[in-house]
C-alpha cells in the first residue's frame, strides 16, 4: 500500500496540525501514515509526546525512505490527491494551519493527563486569557500588538473569571488590559495547560497554534480570536477561524 510520511518539527500546536494533517491527506488518498521521528523536537519541552499525547501513533514510526518530498503549495487547505497520485512513498511537508485538516477521528486519539483538572475546580467556569510573549515580542511578523484586542475580547465575557495563560509571565502581567478584571495565573507543564483551556467555559486566543488548539479542543466553543494572524497580510489565514469563532478587531 502507498504510504505517506511526515517529520515533526516545531512545538506542540505546529506538531498537532502535522499530526492532523498526516492522517487527513492519508485517508484522502488512500495511504498509510508513517512517522518518521519519534524524538520530540519541541523547543517547549522535553518530555516525549509519544508518551502522553501522541502515544496511540507511536506504532506508526516507519524507517522507510519516501521517494519524494512534496511541499505545501499554499498556506491554507489543499485538497492533496492529485498531488500525491504519482508518487508510492511521499514525504508531506508544510504548517498544515487549517481546521479542515483537523478530523474527529484524529482528535479522539489524543491523549491528555486529565487530573490536573482536580487542582483547577472552577476551570468549568473561566475563560482562558492566552499571552504570547518571549519569541513573539518585537517579532517581525508574529508581534501584532494586540492590547487593544484584548480589551475588546475580554468585553465579550463580562464579569468572567480568567484563567491567564502565558510563556513570559513578566510580558503578561504588564499588559495593561488585566486592570480590573479577576484572573488566575495558569503555570503548569504545557499538557496539563492545552488539557485545563479544552475544558475552559470558552477562550481568548493569541495569534499562537498552541492557542489555536486550546480553542478547537474546547467543545463549548465561545472563542474570541484576532482577525489578524500576521503583520503580513497577504498570508492566507481563513483556515484558522473554524465555524463559531468570533473574530475580535485587532487595531
Amino acid at each position: 500500500m502507498p504510504s505517506l510520511t511526515i517529520e515533526l518539527v516545531g512545538g506542540l500546536g505546529n506538531q498537532l496540525f502535522k499530526m492532523a494533517a498526516l492522517f487527513h491527506i492519508a485517508k484522502q488518498t488512500g495511504r498509510t501514515p508513517c512517522i518518521k521521528n519519534l524524538t520530540n523536537p519541541s523547543p517547549h519541552s522535553k518530555e516525549s509526546y509519544f508518551d502522553t499525547i501522541f502515544a496511540s501513533f507511536a506504532n506508526l514510526y516507519s524507517v522507510l525512505h519516501p521517494t519524494i518530498r512534496l511541499v505545501e503549495p499554499t498556506m491554507s487547505y489543499t485538497n492533496w490527491s492529485n498531488i500525491v497520485r504519482f508518487h508510492m512513498n511521499a514525504e508531506i511537508d508544510g504548517y498544515f494551519q487549517d481546521y479542515r485538516y483537523v478530523d474527529e477521528d484524529f482528535v479522539q486519539r489524543l491523549r491528555f493527563p486529565t487530573g490536573i483538572v482536580t487542582k483547577y475546580p472552577a476551570v468549568y467556569d473561566a475563560v482562558f486569557l492566552h499571552i504570547r510573549g518571549g519569541d513573539y515580542v518585537n517579532h517581525w511578523l508574529h508581534d501584532l500588538g494586540l492590547d487593544e484586542y484584548y480589551k475588546r475580547a475580554i468585553a465579550h465575557f463580562p464579569g468572567a473569571h480568567f484563567y491567564v495563560v502565558t510563556n513570559d509571565l513578566g510580558y503578561a502581567l504588564s499588559r495593561p488590559f488585566l486592570e480590573g478584571i479577576k484572573f488566575t495565573v495558569i503555570m503548569e507543564p504545557e499538557l496539563d495547560t492545552l488539557f485545563l483551556m479544552s475544558q475552559c467555559a470558552g477562550g481568548i486566543c493569541a495569534n499562537s497554534s498552541f492557542s489555536w488548539w486550546g480553542a478547537f479542543l474546547n467543545h463549548t466553543r465561545k472563542i474570541v480570536m484576532p482577525d489578524r494572524w500576521y503583520t503580513d497580510p497577504n498570508i492566507p489565514t481563513e483556515g484558522y477561524y473554524f465555524p463559531g469563532v468570533i473574530k475580535c478587531q485587532v487595531s
